[in-house]
């Protein structure tokens, strides 16, 4: 009778214990859940939360995620329409500015592209239509970076400032 009770006690320790790493291993998956969501500049696929879940964690934090296309220009005269050195919202360009041109985002408003904020001061060609990102490099001496850089598909954060 006492090697029956000694194999049960061994029986139901094993078993919590199997328990206990059982809950272990489910925190720990919730909390790598929730760090890869707060993740930067993650890729779409590494969030498993569902859609409702996702746009409700973006825009408590007063930001819009979309994916785009990104590409990038520089003050070279054949990429530009008019004064390569001012954008289409009237601001004069300098060395520094963190600008992107989008077709459909109001002048002002700031993305988040890689990690980087840029505002949105100036547009691209007509035919290119919402989903387009085209960050400001700087000077015509930049332009092979440009090349280098191509078009990337990337998640752009969209921060609406209240």
């Amino acid at each position: 009778m006492l090697k029956i009770v000694t194999k049960l006690n061994q029986c139901l320790l094993y078993l919590l214990l199997f328990l206990i790493i059982l809950y272990l291993s489910l925190i720990c998956h919730n909390v790598s859940q929730i760090i890869k969501t707060y993740k930067l500049d993650h890729e779409i696929e590494e969030v498993t939360l569902d859609n409702f879940q996702l746009s409700l964690l973006i825009e408590a934090q007063n930001r819009k995620l979309v994916k785009a296309v990104v590409t990038c220009y520089t003050s070279e005269v054949n990429q530009c329409d008019g004064d390569p050195w001012t954008t289409a919202s009237g601001h004069k360009l300098k060395e520094g500015d963190k600008i992107v041109a989008n077709n459909c985002l109001d002048f002002g408003t700031k993305v988040l592209i890689s990690g980087v904020e840029y505002t949105v001061e100036d547009r691209k060609n007509s035919r290119y239509g919402c989903g387009w990102f085209d960050i400001w490099y700087g000077s015509s001496e930049r332009t092979k970076e440009c090349f280098t850089f191509g078009k990337q598909n990337k998640n752009i954060y969209i921060v609406y400032e209240n």
